[in-house]
């Protein structure tokens, strides 16, 4: 298959387009979060994601987590928490 063919391809699968809409819906809540919150609040925010992997992989994916994982997200949990409850501004 040539470039072009790959390409057109790719644009009439569903879940590229999922995932267009998805990337442009993280930025958009990345600008609105920069707007509203300092920086130093706001970005350890991104650490969740972390979270959000480990709980998608095991509900979607059937993924056993282990304890080095469940601790580790605990961890990020804790710290972004902490920095939850400090002052905002």
């Amino acid at each position: 298959m040539r470039l072009p063919e790959f390409l057109f391809a790719c644009l009439g699968n569903p879940w590229i387009w999922l995932v267009a809409v998805l990337g442009l819906t993280a930025l958009l809540s990345w600008l609105i979060a920069l707007s509203r919150l300092p920086l130093t609040w706001a970005y350890p925010l991104t650490s969740l994601s972390f979270v959000v992997v480990l709980a998608g992989g095991v509900l979607l994916f059937g993924e056993s987590p282990t304890w080095p994982k469940v601790i580790a997200t605990g961890c990020i949990i804790l710290g972004v928490g902490i920095l939850g409850l400090s002052k905002v501004g």
